[in-house]
């Protein structure tokens, strides 16, 4: 009785259309197709992209990878921080987005889709020089939420507060 539902899942999640890439077993799918990759991590790209005058680089990278074969890149979604003159920050305050920095996250969705490539999209890291989860413990310190100002790292997935700000 247990082996039906398992069996349905796993026939829905490879008969998927919608353009998402799923997985069965230990394979990827692509409409109804077996999906392979080459793929590799360029987490600037949204950085970059956020700077007009440097967007060639966003350009070059997607023609680059596509011309060799490339069909699956690791980028960066998020970028964090107090800076007001960064033009590629998402986020300056836990409840305040930057639309310049969406508009750079844009630009870089539509290099790979013009170029047919996939993306892996990272909505954080730990890492603090481009915000990620330090920056949200120093905003937790700074407005003192639960009364500390000693938020340390497991706090990011156990505080309600930073998972709020986070959403």
């Amino acid at each position: 009785m247990r082996i039906i539902p398992f069996l349905f899942i796993t026939f829905a999640t490879i008969y998927s259309q919608n353009g998402f890439i799923k997985t069965a077993e230990d394979k990827f799918f692509l409409n109804n197709r077996e999906f392979k990759f080459i793929g590799f991590n360029a987490y600037y790209l949204q950085s970059e992209a956020g700077k007009t005058n440097r967007r060639y680089i966003v350009e070059d990278v997607f023609q680059s990878a596509k011309s060799i074969g490339v069909n699956v890149i690791r980028t960066w979604a998020f970028y964090e921080s107090f800076s007001f003159s960064n033009p590629s920050v998402i986020r300056k305050s836990p409840y305040e987005i930057q639309e310049p920095g969406l508009i750079a996250l844009d630009y870089v969705l539509n290099k790979a889709r013009e170029n047919g490539i996939y993306l892996i999209l990272t909505l954080s890291n730990n890492y603090s020089a481009f915000g990620g989860i330090p920056q949200y413990l120093e905003w937790a310190n700074r407005s003192q939420i639960n009364g500390s100002r000693n938020h340390v790292h497991n706090d990011f997935f156990s505080s309600d507060s930073i998972k709020q700000w986070f959403k």
